[in-house]
């Protein structure tokens, strides 16, 4: 069976990305007794979590793109998107031992969120204003 080389082109790597990258937080999240101490990082928490959720929000920004070209649009639905994943998240952690579900992590979650959707907007503006001069 011959595989196509559609199965394997940007806006689906791009989607595969975004969805692996959530099953790994959901992963992540889903370990009792997991600290950044305990894998050898000393980061900070709120950091870690702001880089967490500025990641998912460039991937969802990539992906939510391929559905609109509204720069609104993009910028709300990302954002929504990956602060409704944040969210539910966080509600996921007060169903494991020893982890918790705290307002404060929604708050940075969504602060990531915001960074990384605008990073993203940011790069694509930019690549799009270079490739129009």
């Amino acid at each position: 069976m011959k595989v196509s080389e559609k199965m394997f082109n940007s806006k689906t790597l791009s989607r595969f990305v975004l969805g692996a990258y959530m099953v790994l937080i959901f992963y992540v999240s889903s370990l009792p007794n997991l600290t950044l101490a305990s894998i050898g990082m000393t980061v900070n928490n709120f950091l870690a979590h702001m880089v967490e959720y500025a990641i998912l929000g460039v991937l969802m920004g990539r992906v939510v793109a391929q559905f609109t070209s509204n720069v609104y649009a993009v910028f709300f639905s990302s954002f929504a998107l990956s602060l409704g994943y944040g969210i539910s998240d966080e509600a996921h952690q007060f169903f494991v031992p020893t982890r918790f579900c705290t307002v404060t992590d929604v708050c940075v979650d969504a602060i990531g969120s915001l960074v990384g959707v605008l990073l993203y907007l940011a790069i694509t503006e930019k690549r799009s204003h270079k490739s129009h001069h």
